[in-house]
Parts: structure tokens; sequence; C-alpha cells
């Protein structure tokens, strides 16, 4: 009977000793895609490495965002680590948290070297609990309501790219290249090469407005109280031309004028494209002088078409988990942008006339400007509530 009892003391304390042990490795959660060439660069290059060198003291516990039970659990974390703006990739410590790759590829180690030097920091209790058969059911319509929200987010990204090519600021400026095509007698062959080239160079300086816009955006999306002040502008610009479209659309169809309309190029900025156009256009090299007007025309117009294409981009990087998904919609976007003028081009080639294309727009206008508000309203609802 004693020997019986010196066997179950041992047994319990070898259960203790190895409860203990595994306690007494440091915890660490990692968040991120099994889609994502920068998650698995973080964890093969930098966390992996880590492991080897500290194994015996580190217990890293790797969660997967494409799976709805770690995605579930990740908004368990955010929530308990009061995170406004979550990342792609992101790295629970005890008590504090890592996000984004840049983040994380340069404070992981350091802070995991603090961690292990200072077990008096080892303090859990902000790591929620997690019950794998609990999860599996649990919020189910929020999944389904985020899987809704990234549908809308992506159809509102393809109208707004085709309406933001069509909008009066373009639609003007087109006008005026093709009256000006036609006063100064280009020929078929000079208008097919002018359409491409200013096709593209608008496209490529429209993207690489937005590509550095949208890495900024990126960037400040881990800032806090940074990132909630640029997304209350994206919605308050939003909102405003969504309104203000209404607006046009109410009082064109009572004018028919377009001077009356409040979202449209400035004067002045109208004379300075114009202004361009007629110094660039003529110089004996076409090519050139076509892509510099394209690039400085597509700059001028940013004053007028920014309006749509900041909160369309703020809507790109919020709903894209990955940072190349969100560039790909980008690129879709600004394909879509200049669709319409590549279509204008090529009706222009086969002779479309200004005046045509001017009076096609009026007959248009009433039901583009109110597509336009109803769509920048919506983004600005989905931004508020994202």
């Amino acid at each position: 009977m004693f020997l019986f009892s010196r066997k179950k003391v041992l047994i319990l304390f070898l259960f203790m000793f190895s409860f203990l042990s595994a306690n007494d490795k440091l915890t660490i959660h990692f968040f991120g895609s099994s889609t994502c060439g920068e998650c698995h660069e973080l964890k093969t290059e930098v966390v992996q490495p880590l492991i080897d060198t500290y194994g015996d003291s580190l217990d890293v516990k790797f969660h997967d965002t494409n799976i709805d039970s770690d995605m579930n659990l990740l908004l368990d974390f955010e929530k308990s680590f009061g995170i406004i703006e979550g990342s792609a990739q992101e790295v629970f410590f005890p008590d504090t948290f890592l996000l984004g790759y840049d983040d994380i590829l340069k404070n992981f180690e350091p802070m995991l070297k603090t961690f292990i030097n200072e077990r008096s920091k080892w303090d859990t209790s902000r790591f929620p609990t997690f019950d794998s058969t609990v999860a599996e059911n649990k919020d189910v319509d929020r999944v389904l309501l985020k899987e809704k929200v990234e549908s809308f987010s992506f159809w509102a990204i393809v109208g707004l790219g085709i309406i933001d090519g069509v909008n009066p600021c373009a639609i003007a400026t087109m006008i005026f290249l093709i009256s000006f095509l036609a006063a100064n007698k280009r020929s078929r062959h000079d208008i097919l090469v002018i359409g491409i080239a200013y096709t593209a160079s608008v496209f490529v300086t429209y993207t690489l407005i937005g590509v550095v816009t949208f890495e900024f955006l990126t960037v400040i999306k881990q800032t806090g109280i940074v990132s909630i002040i640029v997304k209350w502008i994206a919605v308050l610009l939003a909102g405003s031309v969504g309104v203000f479209s209404f607006i046009d659309a109410f009082r064109f169809n009572k004018t028919r004028d377009t001077k009356q309309l409040t979202l449209q190029l400035p004067n002045s900025i109208k004379k300075q494209i114009h202004k361009v156009i007629n110094g660039n256009m003529k110089q004996r090299n076409l090519v050139a002088g076509t892509i510099i007007t394209g690039i400085l025309v597509t700059l001028l117009e940013t004053f007028c078409t920014g309006q749509t294409y900041l909160p369309a981009i703020q809507a790109m990087v919020r709903s894209s988990d990955q940072r190349i998904e969100g560039l790909a919609r980008l690129l879709f976007y600004n394909f879509l942008f200049v669709l319409p003028l590549l279509l204008v081009m090529i009706a222009t080639y086969f002779g479309l006339t200004w005046n045509e294309l001017a009076k096609r727009t009026q007959k248009n206008m009433v039901f583009l400007k109110v597509l336009l508000g109803a769509v920048m309203t919506l983004l600005a609802l989905y931004l508020a509530l994202s």
C-alpha cells in the first residue's frame, strides 16, 4: 500500500513538473495568412531561426488567418489588446504586440530577447482563451459579414474606377484634346499615336500617384491616432463628393448648364491644362510631347479626381489582407480609369468629333452624377463602419 502511494506521488510529481516546464516557456502567437509571401518570409527568415536558438525557452504558436477559427481568435486578441487597425501579420507577446511586416522584421528579435531575459514580464493574462470546438460555431455572422463587405468594396472600386474615368474633370480634358487635334488637322496616324501614348502616360502617372498614396496609407494604418484621422478624412471626402454629386445632378437637370456644376476643375486649372496641351502637343517629337502632356495633365487633374481616388485607395488598403492584393486592385482601378479615355481616342480615330462627345456627355450627365453620388455615399458608409 505504501509503495502504491509512493508511485502515485511520483506520477503526480512528474505531471506537475511537466506542466510547470511547459508553462516555463515564453508563449508567442503569430498570425498570418498561409498564402501571404511576406508572412512566409517572416516565419522562415525571422521567427524560425530564433526558435532554433531559443527552442527550450520558446513556444511560438502559428495561426493561419485563412482559417475561420484562427481569424476569430485574432479578432479576440485584437479586442483584448485594444487594437483598432489590424495588419496582415500580427505577433502577440505577453502584454504587447507587433503589427505588420516592417514592425515584426525590425523588432521581433530584440523584443524576444527582452522577454527571455526578464521573466517578470511573462504575464499572459491578456491572451484570450481558445476553445476549438466552440470556435467553429463562433462569430459565423461576423465572418459572413466580412465576406460581404469585401465583395462590396471590390465592386465599389470597379464602379469608382469607371466613374472616375468619365467624371467632368477628365471629360473636359478629352473634349479639349479632341478639339485641339481637329483644329491642328492631325492625321489618323497621328491621332492613333497620340491616343496610345497619352493613355499610357496617364495610366502610369495616375498609378504612381496611387502606389505612393497606397504605401503611405498602409504604413500609417499601424499608427493608431494618425490612421483614425486619415480614415475620417477619407469618409468626409467620400461623403462630400456623394452629396455634391446629387446636388450637381439636380442643378444640371434643371439648368443644363455645366458651369453650374460644383465638382469640376477650377477655371485656373483648366487654363493650365489647355496651356500644357497647346505647348507640348506641337513639338516635333510627337510621342515625347504627348507623354509630357499626359504626365502634366494627370497631375493637374488630380485636384479634382483625387476627391474620388483617395477614398477608393483607402478602401483598397482596409479591405485587402495582403499588400499585393491591394496593389492588384489599384492597377485594375487605374485600367478602368483610362478605359473611357482609350475608347474615346479610338472613336476619335474613327471620326468622333469633340462636339459629338460633348453632346453625349451632357445627355448622360444626370445619370453619371447620380451614380457617382450613390457609390461615394456607400463608400463613405463602408469606410466609416469598417
